[in-house]
């Protein structure tokens, strides 16, 4: 049963879609790998050793061959909801307006989804054992200064924070092709450099292409990281889809936003359940 009519299930969803792009963060940073809404659990074998470098071989030797060990890795699909009701007479009242269900009911249902999606993605949730960038960096950077109260010099500034952070990936064979500041620190860094015209925000964005703002990340944190389907991939399930568990006879009509995911990062480094694709910096 359902009291929407499939051309306004149709509209909202191309809304719900349209809004969703605008609003998601976290997702820039990682690759969507879509599957069977029936999934439950997401796993993927690791490498138990690293292969060795590549030779070069003469002729006459077949040269060597790696024994390739595997181990299997694990998670459940989380399920993130928002609901909201809608009166009989309001949802009545909507619809000889034109617009079947209050848009901005639906907008904020959406919304609180997506912020718990970029929550998840940046730091994770230990009680649903969800890994987040903020849980398996396997760099880890101290700032050289608070970026609101300290002062800058030409070697301790945001810009050298950030070269420390591209100098740790670099060191693991990574490139540092994204970072994550939570607004004020992000803010902080959109300051004129002194005796200067320009910013601390401009010099980072000539090194790292994709300089992103998001309130979850904890201010004083840096998240940054490389980016591909061999670093990680955002399992999805189901991805906001809008449920209309209605019949006509109801005083009041339910409606769920419901999106399943599960974000996977692949192990990199000596470190179990660490990846060196990724740096955390603190301290600024």
């Amino acid at each position: 049963m359902a009291v929407l009519t499939q051309e306004q299930y149709l509209t909202l969803r191309t809304k719900l879609i349209e809004f969703v792009d605008q609003i998601l963060v976290a997702r820039e940073i990682i690759s969507p790998l879509r599957v069977d809404e029936g999934t439950q659990t997401y796993g993927y074998d690791k490498l138990s050793t690293d292969m060795t470098a590549a030779e070069i071989i003469s002729k006459y030797a077949p040269g060597s061959r790696d024994i390739i060990n595997l181990d299997r890795k694990s998670k459940d699909v989380a399920i993130l909801h928002k609901g909201f009701q809608v009166s009989r007479i309001d949802y009545k009242s909507s619809l000889k307006a034109g617009v079947p269900i209050k848009t901005i009911g639906l907008n904020r249902a959406t919304r609180k989804v997506a912020e718990l999606e970029d929550s998840i993605i940046f730091l994770g949730d230990a009680t649903r054992n969800l890994d987040g960038v903020n849980t398996v960096a396997g760099n880890t950077v101290t700032g050289g200064l608070n970026w609101g109260t300290g002062t800058a010099t030409d070697s301790l500034n945001p810009y050298t924070d950030i070269l420390n952070m591209q100098t740790a990936l670099a060191e693991d064979g990574f490139d540092l092709k994204w970072i994550s500041l939570n607004p004020t620190n992000y803010g902080e860094a959109a300051k004129k450099i002194p005796a200067s015209d320009g910013t601390w925000m401009e010099m980072i964005k000539d090194i790292v292409p994709s300089v992103l703002k998001s309130k979850t990340v904890t201010e004083g944190t840096i998240l940054g990281g490389d980016k591909g389907q061999d670093v990680a991939e955002l399992v999805i399930a189901e991805d906001f889809e809008l449920l209309d568990p209605n019949n006509d006879q109801q005083l009041v009509y339910i409606f769920d936003i419901l999106h399943r995911i599960v974000p996977m990062f692949y192990e990199y480094g000596a470190v179990a359940s660490k990846s060196d694709a990724f740096v955390k910096a603190t301290g600024i």
